[in-house]
């Protein structure tokens, strides 16, 4: 999609991705859904529904366990959530459950 793989360490607390050359609002940019979290009826490809400041919700880094200093977010697609963690550079995904209510 773009010359260069998005890294945690490039996307602000504000949703732009800085990838060296233009600034991109992850909310209004299609984002590649790694292949292994796709439903099998959903598209791959997504535009973030909204962001959520996470420094409320984790204290932790989930990967590294490093307390986390700097302001951070979580990003909410359709059917998946992404939570981009500078400490250790990584791009965490999420799915959620269905609830049967």
């Amino acid at each position: 999609m773009y010359g260069k793989m998005m890294e945690a360490r490039d996307i602000d607390s504000n949703g732009i991705w800085d990838d060296g050359h233009k600034k991109r609002d992850l909310l209004k940019t299609a984002i590649q859904i790694p292949e292994e979290l796709c439903e099998l009826d959903k598209q791959d490809v997504e535009y973030g529904l909204f962001l959520i400041k996470a420094n409320d919700y984790i204290s932790y880094c989930p990967e590294c366990n490093q307390k986390l200093e700097d302001e951070f977010i979580i990003i909410v697609f359709e059917t998946v959530r992404l939570l981009p963690v500078k400490c250790c550079n990584m791009m965490l995904w999420y799915v959620e459950n269905k609830i049967n209510t």
